[in-house]
């Protein structure tokens, strides 16, 4: 029995380990990418009003290792999570999480047993959010890149971000991207 290897981002796994990816992707939950435009297209037929005319989605991921009921699409302008709810999914949540309102943000890599790695997002308003993505299939650190692009801009970074109280500011210790507090 011959047991092919497979070559994704320059790592190096049999066609088991796909399966076993795959199947634990769709069972715990976890998102893979999607095609952007194919979701845009989605949106502005299924929901013709919940995309402004002048915004586009830039990335888009699915639940369920692809087969799941939930997304998530990062537009120019904010996040769109979108949660059927129930056992029916008749009933849908989307939840919009403007940049401007990101306070914090973290990945989460994954060891050389886990099959997932984690974006979180603490925002004004909804609080903490924690996305699970298939490891081997998302490139957690392209999410990254995109979000320090759409959050670190501008007059929202350091001292001058907003929100930030007198001589408390935000700074980051990007190497682990936790937020670490400093006084002026």
């Amino acid at each position: 029995h011959h047991n092919r290897i497979f070559r994704l981002n320059d790592l190096r796994f049999t066609k088991d380990h796909i399966i076993f990816y795959t199947m634990n992707a769709f069972l715990s939950d976890n998102a893979i990418e999607c095609d952007h435009a194919e979701r845009e297209a989605s949106l502005r037929e299924k929901e013709p009003h919940l995309l402004l005319d002048n915004e586009h989605v830039v990335l888009a991921y699915k639940d369920g290792g692809g087969k799941g009921r939930d997304s998530s699409s990062f537009t120019n302008k904010r996040i769109l999570i979108k949660d059927k709810m129930g056992l029916t999914g008749k009933k849908t949540e989307y939840k919009s999480i403007p940049y401007s309102a990101i306070r914090a943000y973290a990945v989460e890599t994954s060891g050389s047993m886990d099959s997932d790695v984690e974006l979180k997002i603490y925002a004004c308003g909804v609080g903490k959010i924690k996305m699970d993505f298939v490891a081997k299939q998302v490139d957690i650190f392209k999410l990254y890149r995109f979000l320090n692009e759409m959050v670190l801009v501008g007059n929202r970074t350091g001292k001058h971000a907003p929100g930030a109280a007198g001589p408390l500011r935000r700074t980051w210790l990007a190497a682990v991207a936790r937020p670490v507090f400093m006084t002026s």
